[in-house]
This record gives structure tokens, C-alpha cells and sequence, in this order.
């Protein structure tokens, strides 16, 4: 029997850790859970021996109901009719619809997302929306999007239960190094303007591509459970010498990426 990302072995996740000023949550009122990040390798989620190896395959086995791809190639360069998501054109980005949708997407290689959700005042659910971006988006058409879906979760949703969270990228000692800072501290900064708070960063970036050639995957998955507030990260390899930090901790983490070959 074929077997995928099932919700309990997904919730056998590595826990990394977090600095005390990243606590989760203190901007929530009670009651409110922050997304929970669950953290591990392709090996670690995956299954049983018959298990395709084909990424987009992990998808289809993955136990959640309800569950909406956010696309990035298709997202860019001429989403589905009636799919309310946000793009700039070609090789740049893609925003999602907020709804109460399950959400994932694949293929994190340099790139980077951000998942904002919050409570609805009308029906009481938890929304969200998710983003997938390469480093090198144009920032103001990339903030332009943001701040229209960020307008419209802070008016569809109760105050005091907005959360997100950054996901993805990729570090190297060359300018791919400097743009995933740039990204992760554009993320922060709007959302921070906006919310009055920082997102968490989820256990940094990916290092040094050569690390993954004998796992044959250079990339993120991310899968997120929007009732249950939960953000799955699938990669290469776990960052174990990375824990969850805001972006004012880049500078004393980013000498752990240079070092972790």
C-alpha cells in the first residue's frame, strides 16, 4: 500500500528551537495559537518503500482535505480563470487567494514564502494565504501586492489573532546570500509596518547546493493546515545548528550558514 505525508507522521516533526525574543505568539490575545512549524527531511516524512520519488506525487499523499496549490510557474505566467491570486509577470511572484483552503507549494530552491493568516470575524475560521517569491522580486511590486492582501486579511479578520511565518530560501557566500537576506528582512519590515509584529523566520535557509546532489533535491516543499495553524517544511536537510529566529538575529546566524558544508 502506498503510503505519503500523513498527519501523524508529519507531527513527528524535529523540533529546532527558538530565541526568547522570537517566542511565538505574544502578539496573539488568548486563546489564539501562533502557526507551529513542523521541520524535517524528505527521508523523515517519507513512507513506505513504494513511494514515488516524483515531488509533485507527495502532494496527492498527503492526508489533508481541501487542499489548494499555490503554483508559482502557473501563478506567474497566467493563473487559472477565476483563481484570485497576484503576480507581477514573468520570473517573478505569486500571492494567493485568502481563504480557508489548505495550502501548499513546491520547488523552494532560492526562493522564499510567507504565510499570514487570522481568524474571520464572520465565520469564526481560520484564513490564510501564502506566497512564493525568488529572491530578486521586484520589491515594489512585490510590496504592492503584499499590502493589498495584508489590507484585506486585517479587515476580514478579529484583531489580535494575525500570525505568519517565512519559509524557504537558499544562502551562499555570493550575491544569492545577499538577496535572501534582503527578502527575509523586506518580508519583515512590511509585515512588522503593517502588523506591528515580526514573522519568524523557519529554521533559516537552505546552504550550499552541493550539500544535496547524493539526496538528488535541492528544493523546499511547504504544506500548510489552516485550521490547525500548522506549517509543514520539507527539505534536503535540516539546519540543526539553526534555530527559528526575526530577522534582527541575521547577522549572528548567517555565520552558521557559511560554516555549515
Amino acid at each position: 500500500m502506498k503510503e505519503g505525508l500523513s498527519r501523524e507522521n508529519l507531527t513527528n516533526h524535529t523540533k529546532i528551537g527558538l530565541y526568547p525574543e522570537t517566542k511565538p505568539g505574544r502578539h496573539l490575545i488568548e486563546g489564539v495559537s501562533p502557526i507551529i512549524a513542523c521541520i524535517g527531511s524528505f527521508e523523515d516524512f517519507k513512507r513506505g518503500e513504494n513511494l514515488s520519488e516524483n515531488t509533485p506525487k507527495l502532494s496527492n499523499n498527503f492526508l489533508l482535505d481541501n487542499l489548494k496549490k499555490i503554483d508559482q510557474g502557473q501563478g506567474t505566467y497566467g493563473h487559472k480563470k477565476g483563481e484570485d491570486c497576484i503576480t507581477g509577470g514573468p520570473g517573478t511572484f505569486v500571492i494567493s487567494a485568502i481563504d480557508d483552503s489548505n495550502k501548499f507549494s513546491q520547488g523552494f530552491y532560492g526562493c522564499t514564502g510567507l504565510i499570514v493568516t487570522g481568524i474571520d470575524e464572520k465565520t469564526g475560521k481560520n484564513i490564510s494565504f501564502m506566497t512564493h517569491q525568488p529572491p530578486f522580486v521586484p520589491s515594489v511590486l512585490f510590496g504592492n501586492g503584499l499590502k493589498k492582501r495584508f489590507t484585506e486579511i486585517q479587515e476580514r479578520c478579529q484583531s489580535g489573532t494575525i500570525d505568519a511565518v517565512i519559509v524557504g530560501g537558499m544562502y551562499r557566500n555570493d550575491h544569492l546570500g545577499e538577496n535572501y537576506i534582503k527578502m527575509i528582512r523586506l518580508l519583515s519590515t512590511k509585515t512588522q509596518q503593517f502588523f506591528g509584529f515580526e514573522p519568524i523566520i523557519i529554521n533559516g535557509p537552505k546552504t550550499k547546493s552541493s550539500q544535496f546532489k547524493k539526496e538528488h533535491r535541492y528544493h523546499d516543499d511547504v504544506y500548510y493546515d489552516n485550521n490547525n495553524r500548522r506549517a509543514y517544511l520539507v527539505r534536503p536537510r535540516v539546519n540543526f545548528s539553526t534555530k527559528d529566529f526575526i530577522s534582527g538575529r541575521v547577522d549572528e546566524e548567517k555565520g552558521k550558514w557559511v560554516n555549515n558544508d
